[in-house]
């Protein structure tokens, strides 16, 4: 009965304000129209003042958050260096980030200054496109090699284009409906990005899902996005359903509260499926993220291409290298809630009361990690205290922001490597872990369970406290015979994941249709 009377009130509404509907629809539609042409415009007029070819190609790379040094940012600059290697000067590079401080030999900075830029340059810099090449007086990104160790062939070539509005997909901004209003900033975002620099072919990286409509429909652009994991699945509406822990939000135990969140969801979900399906190309890092993509956006299966992982960096070390490691257990991962870092510390606390003496005296944990902002480093001092609340404060170091080459020492001579992400959607430093040669253990779901962790000799995988606890403590109970064969075993495994082999090839190879082709309105394949 209450289907039948909104039912009939909708049409009753569409009837009275048949007109003013339809007035509203052609406005928008003269300014999308109005909007979309000054945008083509826009192109043309770039590609004349860069001075390029028919055969040249701007392709941008769509990411916010360029130096925030996680394993997103590394899939980020190991495309544009994948496609510098292999377009060499057909392709011209743009980068649109909202990291103010990434790129410092623009012309808006002061070329003297050292160290953090001042507001006012920051100010400067917001919401402009840096279009002229600039003397290499030192790399625009400095940090990308330091933190992720990934050089670029030409790294002076590579055009910033600095967005303003990087707030509005900032999930601290929206207490409400987070999943839906962030999504939407990112397609405000994306508008913006393609009124500082308009490219033929716009790339999202780090996952702004429903700004490809935007690329697509405003920009006239070719897209295709890398995802890592999807907004929204099946299990977070389960959980949901099941009452069983908040998501996201703050949520009751009231039955229309928790319905009203259902609908939202499944809604949201519909919503998401509809901007997915706007992409030309969508990749997607692991079986687990695949599975969800194909089923929540109904487009074709996506492509599958495993994030980078440089395995080549560890080929020096061989079996006889594990002899001489240390009772380390290190974690590396980004210091987000996400990645559950107390349940390692509880996990390590219980690991100590139930591992022999002779191991539990001289077990220590190893925490390494980067910090994006005063939320996160809030975060690590929270883990302090619960290192002290559990008297194990004096086992337990915390690495913030350490550069690469300090990361690789820890690796070379830790014994155990320890991931507690639950649904992971792949696990960069978990095969990092494994091609340094540590045993590691690993949250039992997603990526790590179905594409990293697929045997036992492979390593442990736990999803509990008591798990986690009890695989450590078979972890250090395994004998040389047993960490060699493991070793061979892991070797042969992760060879799938190589940077080289893998990612950068498959990259190329995935999005030439959209590079060799410019103009029209489709992209034969996808």
């Amino acid at each position: 009965m209450i289907a039948v009377i909104l039912l009939i009130a909708v049409n009753f509404l569409l009837i009275m304000y048949a007109p003013v509907m339809q007035l509203v629809s052609f406005i928008l539609l003269v300014a999308f129209m109005t909007r979309r042409r000054s945008l083509h415009e826009s192109r043309e007029q770039l590609r004349q003042e860069l001075g390029l070819t028919e055969g040249e190609v701007m392709v941008g790379f769509f990411h916010p958050n360029c130096n925030a040094g996680g394993g997103g940012e590394r899939v980020l600059w190991l495309a544009v260096r994948a496609l510098q290697i292999e377009h060499g000067n057909k392709v011209q590079l743009f980068v649109y980030t909202g990291d103010l401080d990434a790129y410092k030999d623009s012309p808006e900075f002061d070329p003297a200054a050292e160290g953090e830029m001042s507001q006012a340059d920051k100010e400067r810099l917001a919401g402009k496109a840096i279009l002229a090449k600039h003397p290499p007086r030192r790399p625009p990104l400095p940090q990308v090699e330091r933190t992720l160790g990934v050089g670029m062939p030409d790294p002076d070539s590579i055009r910033f284009a600095f967005l303003s509005g990087r707030d509005r997909i900032n999930p601290a901004r929206y207490p409400r409906l987070t999943l839906l209003r962030q999504s939407i900033g990112g397609a405000f975002l994306g508008l913006e990005a393609i009124g500082l620099a308009n490219p033929d072919v716009m790339i999202d990286t780090m996952g702004c899902h429903f700004a490809g409509a935007v690329f697509r429909y405003f920009g006239g652009c070719k897209t295709a996005c890398y995802v890592h994991y999807p907004l929204i699945s099946t299990d977070m509406i389960e959980v949901v359903n099941a009452n069983s822990v908040a998501v996201n939000n703050p949520t009751t135990n009231s039955p229309f509260k928790r319905l009203a969140k259902l609908v939202y969801y499944r809604l949201f979900a519909l919503l998401y499926g509809w901007f997915g399906r706007r992409w030309n190309l969508v990749m997607t890092n692991s079986s687990w993220t695949t599975g969800h993509i194909a089923s929540l956006w109904g487009c074709q299966l996506p492509r599958l291409l495993y994030p980078p992982v440089y395995v080549k960096e560890f080929a020096h070390l061989g079996p006889d290298s594990l002899a001489g490691r240390l009772p380390i257990v290190l974690s590396v991962a980004q210091f987000r809630p996400e990645k559950d870092h107390p349940l390692q510390l509880r996990a390590f606390a219980k690991f100590l009361q139930l591992a022999p003496k002779d191991v539990a005296d001289k077990a220590s944990l190893v925490l390494i990690g980067g910090c994006r902002n005063d939320e996160d480093r809030a975060r690590v001092d929270r883990l302090r205290c619960l290192a002290e609340e559990l008297s194990i404060e004096d086992r337990v170091r915390f690495q913030v922001n350490a550069p690469h080459s300090e990361l690789r020492t820890w690796l070379e001579k830790a014994r155990i490597g320890l991931h507690s992400m639950r649904d992971e959607h792949f696990g960069i430093g978990i095969v990092d872990m494994m091609a340094a040669g540590l045993t590691v253990i690993a949250h039992n779901s997603g990526g790590p369970k179905m594409d990293i962790v697929t045997d036992p000799q492979l390593g442990f995988l736990a999803a509990t406290e008591d798990e986690y606890a009890q695989a450590l403590v078979d972890a250090f109970s395994l004998d040389d015979k047993q960490l060699r064969r493991r070793f061979e075993a892991v070797r042969r495994h992760i060879e799938k994941f190589a940077e080289e082999k893998n990612f950068m090839p498959g990259f190329c190879q995935l999005t030439k249709p959209l590079i060799d082709y410019r103009g029209g309105e489709h992209v034969v394949g996808y």
